[in-house]
């Protein structure tokens, strides 16, 4: 099998605007999948979100949990956490 190889500009004609007609044509081709396409959509949407609350929960584990002060860790806290 050999690397295909594309080219690293677009040309002029790949660089025009989208019309309306291609983008119907190509709602019109996933109108079967719509609902795999939502389900996609909203895994992508989940992770993403889940990506955003790990480096939070960290920061509280540390910054409230275990170096918090006097009197820690706070391990009640942490298990909660």
């Amino acid at each position: 099998m050999g690397f295909h190889h594309f080219p690293a500009v677009l040309s002029e004609e790949d660089a025009r605007p989208v019309d309306r007609r291609t983008v119907r044509r190509v709602v019109g081709t996933f109108r079967p999948y719509r609902r795999k396409v939502a389900l996609v959509g909203l895994a992508i949407v989940v992770t993403s979100v889940l990506g955003i609350v790990n480096p939070l929960m960290i920061e509280r584990v540390f910054d409230r949990a275990l170096f918090c002060g006097p009197g820690c860790p706070d391990l009640d806290l942490l298990y909660l956490y």
